[in-house]
């Protein structure tokens, strides 16, 4: 009975951190579209997106420039809130597996999910590195054990079909998840 409460409590933990992960990035991806859709205070006329829009086709390099910072800080967001939210996971099954009054077989439950985060994170890695070593500016891939989503800068005239299979491909070599549960992402970055 007691090792069946300690199970529970740990897949309890396990399920509330996955969830703290999906709604962290959720909100963080709500937060973007917000900024792209002119919600809040900073709120602009579509005159003056369509504009900006513009001046972002024809200027030259100086809007370059600045697209580029977009997106990177953009990734960066997406990278240190996933990093957050799995430090703060990691944390929890630390304690978890170091706490004496549980069961050998919870503590070790506890260290078989830190294990699986390490090696989602090398895997994220892995496929990030790829995709962008196939022209792609950038993307951060967001991996647990039934599903895979993969964030994707936009190439100039926004995601094909063509880009996903690409993209799929090297997911589906990289992990176990079947094709039907890989997500391909474009991203809306606010280049203004």
């Amino acid at each position: 009975m007691k090792l069946k409460k300690k199970t529970a409590v740990i897949a309890m933990v396990a399920l509330l951190v996955c969830t703290a992960v999906y709604l962290n990035w959720s909100y963080q991806r709500g937060k973007e579209d917000e900024e792209v859709s002119g919600g809040g205070a900073s709120a602009v006329s579509d005159e003056e997106r369509l504009l900006g829009a513009i001046g972002d086709v024809s200027s030259g390099d100086e809007k370059d420039g600045a697209v580029s910072a977009a997106v990177e800080e953009y990734f960066a967001n997406l990278r240190l809130s996933r990093r957050e939210a799995r430090d703060e996971a990691i944390s929890v099954l630390e304690v978890t597996s170091e706490d004496e009054s549980l069961s050998m077989a919870s503590r070790e439950s506890a260290l078989e999910s830190i294990n699986t985060l390490a090696n989602n994170a090398v895997a994220e890695a892995r496929i990030e590195s790829l995709v962008i070593s196939k022209g792609y500016e950038d993307c951060a891939a967001f991996l647990n054990s039934e599903s895979l989503s993969i964030v994707v800068a936009p190439p100039s005239g926004g995601l094909q079909t063509e880009d996903a299979v690409r993209i799929k491909d090297i997911a589906v070599a990289e992990t176990d998840i079947a094709l039907e549960k890989i997500r391909i992402i474009e991203a809306k970055i606010n280049k203004n």
